[in-house]
């Protein structure tokens, strides 16, 4: 009865310890391949982490560059905004640029043009300068120019100084955006003298004229007068030379 009972007693611990020794194993199986799976994940997440770190370094290039590119185009914007700046400022033609309420710039030649300061031909709407009896048709002009009509660019408009002198100037104007609205630039030239030279033109042939018209009448009433005698002359002579001398 012992022999039998330790006999079965040692059966179960045998089997027990192979049984352990295989739950053991399928721990060892499941371990690696819990490791193997571990593995295989940080494997890929390298890979991701290269494909990550790749395209962030490509992006980065890319910004780079364009950062780059965008500092150079401002660069170059610059450069030659202040260029065109310097060619505008010491323009011999006055230049202004304005708004439906307001000066925006006007160079140096344009200030003595007026005889205004920058202060004071600021706060000008850009129509205040033209001499009154054209002043509503050009605010009209501008103003339709602004809302995008097509109106010539090319005008010849009467003007006046601070001081109150007429002056007439030729003006082109176009559109360009300022402070985010359309605003309008004007080139200008003082044609006073060339307008001066003109009415003089005018007022000379219109004397020329007078003085020819003169002349065709003193010369139509002289032949009147030295026909009309010349004809009694000449019949008289007609007479004479007819009648036998005795």
């Amino acid at each position: 009865m012992n022999l039998s009972s330790n006999f079965i007693s040692g059966a179960t611990r045998v089997r027990a310890y192979f049984v352990g020794l295989r739950n053991l194993w399928r721990r060892i199986e499941e371990r690696d391949k819990a490791a193997l799976t571990l593995r295989k994940a940080y494997g890929e997440l390298e890979l991701q982490v290269e494909d990550c770190t790749r395209r962030l370094a490509e992006a980065n290039e890319t910004l780079r560059m364009e950062i780059q590119a965008r500092e150079n185009t401002e660069a170059t914007l610059r450069d030659s905004e202040e260029r065109f700046q310097t060619v505008i400022e010491n323009s011999l033609d006055p230049i202004r640029v304005f708004n439906e309420t307001r000066h925006l710039y006007a160079n140096q030649a344009c200030l003595e043009l007026f005889g205004y300061q920058w202060e004071e031909l600021e706060d000008l709407d850009g129509w205040a300068v033209v001499a009154p009896e054209k002043r509503e048709w050009t605010r009209k002009r501008g103003l339709n120019r602004l809302k995008g009509d097509k109106i010539p660019a090319r005008v010849e408009l009467p003007m006046l100084r601070k001081d109150g002198k007429k002056l007439f100037v030729e003006t082109v104007v176009s559109l360009i955006p300022m402070d985010g609205r359309p605003a309008i630039v004007s080139w200008m030239r003082d044609i006073t003298d060339r307008k001066r030279m003109e009415a003089e033109l005018i007022d000379a042939k219109k004397v020329a004229e007078a003085a020819s018209h003169a002349k065709s009448e003193f010369l139509a009433n002289m032949s009147h007068e030295i026909r009309t005698p010349m004809n009694g002359v000449i019949g008289m002579t007609g007479l004479l030379l007819d009648t036998a001398l005795s």
